[in-house]
C-alpha cells in the first residue's frame, strides 16, 4: 500500500494524465519492482554470499545498494523514497539479513535521530497557535479511536481482552511513514505546508503520549479491565471441555513447550495446554491435545483452572510479570505443586525463586549447561556422542514433521 501511494503521488506530481499514469505506474514501476524482487531472490544471495566474507564490504554494499535502487527509481520519475523502501525490502529477504541489520544499526539510529529533528523543524513556532487545536483533535482521534478500532478487530479474531488492550495502546499513534507521504505531497505541490505542520505536531504529541501508554500498559489495563471486557468474545471464556481433571498444566506451546508436552505424554499424566494464540489452540485441538485458549496474565481466567488441584505447572511464556503472577497465584492455593517457569535474565530467575518457583528455566544458559554435562559424562567417547546425535536428530525430525503437519492443517 505504501509503495502504491508513493508511486501515485510521484506520477501525479509529474502532471501525467490518468491513462499515462496507469501505464507508467503499472508497467514502469511495477515491472521494475518485479525485476528487483526476482534479482533479490535468485541473484543477490549469491553476490552477498561472496561479499559477506568481509563485514566492512558487506556494510558498504548494503548502503550502495540502497542508494543505487533509490537513484534508479528517481531516474524513471518516481521518488527516492520508493527506491529506498524497495531496496530495504529486497535486502530483508536475503539469508544474511541479520548480519546486514546489525551492521547498519548505528547508521539507522543516527538517521532516526535526524528524522525527529527534521520533524521539529517542520513545526513553525510562530504559527503554532493556528495549528495546535487541529493537532489536539487529530491526536485525540489517534489515541482514542484508533485503539478502539484495533481492539474491535483483534476481538473479532478471538483474542482475550488483555491482548486486545495491549495491541490497541501499543499502536495508539500516527505512523511516522505518513509524514514521509505528506512531505512528498508538499514537495509535489498537492497539499499545503500547514497540513504537514499540523500532522507533524500530531505525530510528536501521539508518539510522546503513547510511549507512556506502552510503558504503563499493564497498570492501565488493571484499571480499565472491566471496560475493555466489551472487546472480547463470549466464547473466549469457555471452560475446558476436553478434560475435567488434570494433574499438570503447560502454559505456552512453543519450541520449548513442544519438548515438555512430549515428556508429559510419556509419564502418562493428565495434562492441559494453555495458550493465547487461537491458531495454536485450533491446531492442537485437531491433534486431540487437551487445550484451552486463555491469557495467563488474567486472574479471572486462572481462577477457572482449579490450580489448587494440580501437581505440576510449567510455563514457557517469556514475559516476567506473567510468570510472577502464575507463581503467586499457584503458591497461594497450592503450596506443594511443582512450579517450573521461564526467565531471560539472572535477576528475574532469582526473583521467581524467591516467590516460590520450584525451578526456573533459563534458555540462554541451559544449552551451555547441557553441553557441559554431556562433555563431563561422555568425555571423548565418540560412540556416546554418536548415540546422543542420533537421539537429537530423531527429536528434530519429530519437530519438523509436526511443523509440516501443522502447516497443512493451517492451510486447510
Amino acid at each position: 500500500v505504501a509503495i502504491a501511494v508513493l508511486m501515485l503521488i510521484s506520477s501525479v506530481s509529474s502532471g501525467d494524465s490518468f491513462g499515462s499514469l496507469a501505464v507508467t505506474g503499472l508497467l514502469g514501476g511495477g515491472g521494475l519492482i518485479l525485476i528487483l524482487f526476482l534479482f533479490g531472490f535468485f541473484v543477490l544471495p549469491k553476490i552477498i554470499r561472496k561479499i559477506a566474507q568481509s563485514q566492512e564490504i558487506l556494510f558498504l554494499f548494503s548502503i550502495t545498494w540502497a542508494f543505487v535502487v533509490a537513484a534508479l527509481f528517481s531516474y524513471i520519475g518516481f521518488s527516492i523514497e520508493i527506491g529506498a523502501l524497495i531496496a530495504g525490502v529486497v535486502l530483508s529477504i536475503s539469508p544474511y539479513t541479520m548480519e546486514i541489520s546489525s551492521k547498519i544499526r548505528p547508521l539507522r539510529d543516527f538517521f532516526l535521530i535526524i528524522f525527529f529533528i527534521i520533524l521539529g523543524f517542520n513545526i513553525p513556532v510562530l504559527s503554532i497557535n493556528s495549528i495546535i487545536v487541529n493537532a489536539l483533535i487529530f491526536s485525540g482521534i489517534a489515541l482514542i479511536f484508533k485503539p478502539i478500532i484495533l481492539m474491535s478487530l483483534t476481538a473479532m479474531l478471538g483474542y482475550t481482552k488483555r491482548t486486545n488492550f495491549l495491541v490497541g495502546t501499543t499502536l495508539g499513534q500516527i505512523s511516522e511513514f505518513s509524514l514521509i507521504v505528506l512531505g512528498l505531497g508538499v514537495s509535489a505541490g498537492l497539499i499545503s505546508g500547514e497540513i504537514l505542520s499540523t500532522l507533524t505536531l500530531t505525530g510528536v504529541i501521539t508518539i510522546t503520549i503513547s510511549t507512556y501508554m506502552i510503558i504503563y500498559s499493564n497498570e492501565f489495563y488493571k484499571k480499565m479491565s472491566n471496560f475493555v471486557s466489551i472487546f472480547e468474545r463470549k466464547e473466549v471464556r469457555k471452560k475446558p471441555k476436553t478434560i475435567k481433571k488434570y494433574e499438570a498444566i503447560l502454559f505456552g506451546y512453543n519450541r520449548i513447550g513442544f519438548s515438555i508436552l512430549r515428556k508429559l505424554k510419556k509419564i502418562r499424566k493428565k495434562y492441559l495446554v494453555v495458550d493465547f494464540n487461537p491458531d495454536v489452540i485450533s491446531t492442537l485441538s485437531k491433534f486431540r491435545v487437551p487445550c484451552i485458549y486463555g491469557d495467563a496474565y488474567d486472574s479471572d481466567f486462572l481462577d477457572e483452572l482449579s490450580l489448587e488441584k494440580i501437581k505440576l505447572m510449567a510455563s514457557t511464556i517469556p514475559d516476567f510479570e506473567t510468570n510472577m503472577i502464575l507463581v503467586e497465584s499457584i503458591r497461594h492455593v497450592n503450596p506443594n505443586a511443582i512450579i517450573i517457569v521461564r526467565a531471560n535474565e539472572v535477576k528475574e530467575a532469582f526473583e521467581l525463586y524467591n516467590k516460590g518457583a520450584s525451578y526456573v528455566l533459563t534458555p540462554y544458559f541451559l544449552g551451555g549447561e547441557y553441553v557441559a554435562k554431556m562433555i563431563g559424562k561422555f568425555e571423548i567417547s565418540g560412540k556416546d556422542y554418536k548415540k546422543e546425535k542420533e537421539k537429537h536428530m530423531k527429536m528434530l525430525e519429530e519437530i519438523a514433521e509436526r511443523g509440516k503437519r501443522h502447516s497443512k492443517i493451517g492451510k486447510g
